[in-house]
């Protein structure tokens, strides 16, 4: 009943936050890790196997990485700890579903809303596909590295240089 669940009413779509999208260096009160220079084109390592955008659970914010600099240890905004639909695969981040800000924020944010519990999303390299939660929510090596977290971890925050590396807004 989408008027008792008004936030399932909304559909959209999200970047993938914050390995792909993320904020500028110094901006106030945002943790390090949320932090980094726009990419050049050419720091992207898998352009064709990188999600940058999909459709959301919920229809504002964006979907959260499972796997990068801010989701790497457990009680971390994106790190999976949570089988949500219970179906022997790690889906979601407790954490996230227990900040009153995002309690439906399922399988940190991912529009797993089709058939087999399957969402629409945009790779880099401009083409889109359908997936499934449990392959999105695979480990690295099992989805060629889905949500790009060899990026971050290549280029942020590079020796202490507080916004790391990443490269510039022009290229």
């Amino acid at each position: 009943d989408r008027w008792n669940y008004a936030d399932h009413m909304y559909v959209g779509y999200g970047m993938n936050w914050p390995n792909i999208m993320a904020f500028t260096p110094n901006r106030p009160r945002t943790n390090l890790n949320w932090t980094r220079l726009p990419w050049r084109m050419s720091q992207i390592i898998r352009p064709d196997s990188t999600m940058g955008m999909a459709e959301l659970w919920v229809g504002h914010g964006a979907v959260y990485s499972a796997y990068g600099p801010s989701s790497d240890s457990p009680g971390e905004f994106g790190y999976l700890d949570w089988d949500y639909d219970e179906d022997g695969y790690l889906d979601s981040s407790l954490y996230m579903v227990s900040d009153s800000r995002y309690p439906t924020h399922y399988y940190n944010n991912f529009g797993a809303r089709h058939l087999q519990r399957s969402g629409n999303m945009m790779f880099l390299d401009g083409h889109a596909a359908t997936w499934k939660v449990v392959d999105v929510m695979a480990k690295q090596d099992q989805n060629n590295d889905l949500w790009g977290s060899a990026i971050p971890y290549t280029y942020w925050n590079q020796a202490g240089s507080g916004g790391g590396g990443g490269g510039a807004a022009s290229d």
